[in-house]
């Protein structure tokens, strides 16, 4: 009887062992799987955190460079509409300078005719009214032309109007210009100049 105890004992234990045993492996495998899982689960997770990382990043240099396309473009139309605006400007200034530096001019030229006109120096006088005659004819001002025309001839009949070679050419070569809206004034002043020109004329 006590025999038959102890041996049930003993198959009692050895089982014990055994389920143990088998237990303990069971863990052990469990636990080297679930290892390796975690691993490529862990290197999975890497690899698309990676690739999602990356992708974001090309999108974010993509969207930087659309932006900085977009702001250089901005920035190139802005400069041309300023440096446009600036040049219109100053073209408008430049205009409105060269008006205003002529229109100068031609004050300070009638000045000197006037005074010219005051001392009797025919020279002088001539050569301020062929200025002003030739610029009107370049301007196609007709009625400012006959205005200088009527100058001129005027000047030409005063009794102390003298004329050396020079001023004579020169009024001749500015009458050869006129238009023909202009050619009658034109003939008498070439005739008054041939006058003027010839010794012993009457004047």
């Amino acid at each position: 009887m006590r025999a038959e105890r102890q041996n049930l004992l003993a198959t009692v234990h050895w089982s014990l062992g055994l389920v143990g045993a088998v237990a303990f492996l069971l863990v052990g495998y469990s636990w080297f799987t679930n290892s390796r899982a975690y691993e490529r689960d862990k290197e999975a997770m890497q690899g698309a955190l990676k690739n999602s990382i990356v992708e974001e990043l090309a999108n974010i240099r993509a969207s930087q460079s659309e932006v900085a396309k977009a702001l250089r473009d901005e920035m190139t139309v802005t400069a041309a509409n300023v440096v446009k605006g600036e040049m219109t400007t100053l073209s408008s200034a430049s205009n409105s300078l060269r008006i205003g530096l002529r229109d100068l001019e031609e004050e300070v030229v009638e000045m000197q005719i006037e005074r010219a006109l005051e001392q009797r120096h025919s020279w002088a006088a001539v050569s301020g009214i062929l200025k002003l005659l030739m610029r009107r004819h370049e301007e196609g001002w007709d009625l400012r032309v006959s205005d200088q025309l009527g100058a001129l001839s005027n000047l030409l009949h005063k009794e102390w109007c003298r004329l050396d070679a020079d001023d004579a050419s020169n009024i001749m070569a500015a009458m050869d210009k006129m238009s023909s809206a202009h050619s009658a004034d034109a003939e008498a002043i070439r005739a008054r100049v041939r006058v003027l020109r010839t010794p012993g004329a009457a004047r």
